[in-house]
């Protein structure tokens, strides 16, 4: 799956700094990761509540009391 470029992780630039005599690993960002993750999951939510409404009002077309459980 390939991410939008607003949602791509980007490096961080090394830092000058060395602690210890080694460079400074730059800080892991997991909030982009998340932020794409969560789209992801309300997008898929949102088209799944569309296509349930859909299927919804295609039942009610071919026959009005298809949920008119108390008419029985």
């Amino acid at each position: 799956m390939k991410l939008p470029a607003s949602f791509r992780i980007q490096s961080c630039p090394v830092s000058a700094e060395k602690a210890g005599g080694k460079v400074a690993a730059p800080p892991h960002s997991r909030f982009q990761v998340t932020t794409w993750r969560e789209i992801s999951r309300q997008a898929r939510k949102n088209k799944s509540l569309k296509d349930i409404e859909e299927q919804h009002k295609k039942a009610l077309e071919e026959d009005p009391l298809v949920f008119d459980y108390d008419g029985v």
